[in-house]
């Protein structure tokens, strides 16, 4: 992530991200005597170029090395097609440069000598991918410019501190269009908020909710019922209403158990035992007819319980002391 030193051959960028400040040092550096290769058409170091108009329908386009002229140093006039997937980028080959996979057109790649070293311009970095290395002769490409003989020393160059001029520290650290979005996005909520936050004006008066009378709600409950055939779950509601309603009567809990509200309304009233069991404790019902009888014996033990005793539990100090 800094401009390479004296200790370094080659250097190897496969996209320029470099400065207008970091350019002047590079182009030193090269001429010191060392090869940048650069595999960004894109770049402001590279020649122009023309990009190819590729089928998107295809994977990979092949590039024939039909002419070239680069033998040395960098030995790549022995090197045979190679494979490249995307966009390709073709460059004029400026006077006293050397090219090589030259289609009369334009040039994959192109050497230029500045200074003691040189300068090296690929169309494409996807040749150098690792999906696309072991395609035609994409490796011995890239073995022929980043190594060109025995023991030299390599440095890719990445994005860092050096390269890129640093920001200012005024700013906000993010792209100028992406900062003033954000701050549109900011306005657009206060405004919002304000539009939001108080009516100017009268109160609006609203219609209040339709409230369903208690009758018409337990017509429709019981038309869901008899269109469902649930007889059973019909009369464990009727039981569980008139237990309520004796429960309350008779001082015991509203939740009491049905053996409980059986046993304190036969103890207090004339009703029998059997009559009452038969009528609160929950079981199945044959058919609709049963139902209908259920549901007037139940009005019928309700009135009774009710009309021929006191409901409430008499006092322990009542006259003649009777529990």
């Amino acid at each position: 992530s800094e401009v390479p030193g004296d200790d370094v051959d080659v250097a190897l960028m496969f996209e320029d991200l470099t400065t207008d400040e970091v350019v002047p040092e590079l182009q030193e550096w090269i001429a010191a005597g060392h090869t940048l290769v650069i595999a960004d058409p894109m770049s402001q170091l590279t020649p122009p170029a023309e990009f190819e108009e590729t089928d998107p329908f295809e994977d990979s386009a092949l590039v024939r090395n039909d002419a070239c002229d680069v033998v040395e140093p960098i030995g790549l006039d022995a090197l045979g097609d190679v494979e490249a997937f995307g966009t390709v980028a073709r460059f004029e080959v400026p006077s006293g440069a050397r090219s090589c996979f030259d289609d009369g057109t334009g040039a994959l790649v192109v050497v230029e000598r500045q200074g003691d070293g040189l300068l090296v311009s690929v169309g494409t970095p996807t040749v150098f991918t690792n999906q696309a290395l072991d395609q035609a002769d994409n490796a011995g490409l890239f073995a022929a410019l980043a190594v060109p003989e025995r023991g030299t020393r390599l440095a890719v160059l990445v994005a860092g501190p050096d390269l890129q001029a640093p920001a200012s520290d005024d700013s906000l650290g993010l792209p100028t269009g992406v900062a003033l979005g954000l701050l549109q996005l900011l306005v657009a909520f206060v405004v919002y908020s304000l539009f939001r936050a108080r009516r100017l004006g009268k109160p609006v008066s609203e219609d209040p909710p339709v409230v369903i009378a208690g009758s018409e709600l337990v017509r429709a409950v019981g038309g869901l019922l008899e269109h469902a055939g649930a007889r059973d779950r019909a009369a464990t509601s009727l039981r569980r209403s008139a237990r309520r309603r004796l429960a309350g009567a008779f001082g015991l809990p509203a939740a009491a158990p049905p053996d409980a509200v059986v046993s304190t309304v036969s103890a207090r009233t004339s009703l029998g035992h059997d009559r009452l069991e038969a009528a609160l404790v929950d079981r199945p019902v044959g058919d609709d007819a049963a139902l209908a009888v259920l549901a007037r014996e139940l009005d019928d033990v309700v009135a009774d319980a009710l009309g021929r005793s006191d409901p409430q539990p008499p006092s322990s100090d009542s006259p003649g002391g009777a529990p």
